[in-house]
């Protein structure tokens, strides 16, 4: 049996690395935006994970053949009444690094007590040409003071999960793919796949 294509909707390496990974084994072939559509870009203007996730699925759908995937998702902190949230990538600013959006939560959580509660959210789409279906993973955890690790991306160096005591920077791919929020809502995906779903 052939696998099944799709088209992920990413600038973001990380995450296409992730996915890739994820989708090793299952008889699926997640092909990068840059095979399709190496110079699009899109605005994130929506005010909800999902609205995101569809303004990227809806932007590249065009551009190939094959169903697309794309995601939105954000580290939610308690202390901050949810945010960075939909802001994530942007929290200290339009061209933030990882490095300048660590810095920015860490001060803006400074003085605040242990633990520090927060939740990575993630909102998988599904796109196909006559609608969509979407897929949700939440990873619940705390921000610690310091960064650790050097693996993965985002806030990933001072984000601890519940039941570790280590950072998400500080799992193997395959230990971080076990228990994110992107690897909980890709599985989901996985469960309501089948061939009516995807057409062949």
């Amino acid at each position: 049996m052939d696998p099944k294509k799709l088209v992920f909707a990413t600038n973001n390496p990380g995450k296409l690395r992730e996915l890739q990974s994820l989708a090793r084994g299952k008889n699926l072939v997640v092909e990068p935006l840059s095979a399709h559509a190496p110079k699009l870009t899109w605005e994130e203007t929506g005010d909800t994970f999902l609205a995101n996730a569809l303004i990227k699925a809806e932007a590249l759908l065009p551009h190939t053949p094959w169903p697309v995937l794309a995601d939105d998702s954000g580290l939610e902190v308690e202390a901050l009444g949810g945010r960075p949230g939909v802001h994530s990538k942007r929290f200290a600013g339009e061209h933030a690094t990882d490095e300048d959006n660590m810095d920015a939560l860490l001060r803006a959580l400074k003085g605040q007590p242990s633990p520090r509660r927060a939740q990575f959210r993630c909102v998988l789409v599904y796109a196909f040409s006559h609608g969509f279906q979407s897929f949700e993973g939440i990873l619940r955890g705390e921000i610690i003071e310091e960064r650790k690790g050097q693996g993965g991306f985002g806030y990933d160096p001072i984000f601890q999960p519940d039941g570790y005591q280590r950072t998400l920077s500080e799992l193997s791919m395959e230990e971080k793919n076990l228990i994110s929020h992107r690897g909980m809502a890709f599985r989901r995906f996985l469960d309501h796949l089948n061939d009516e779903l995807i057409p062949s």
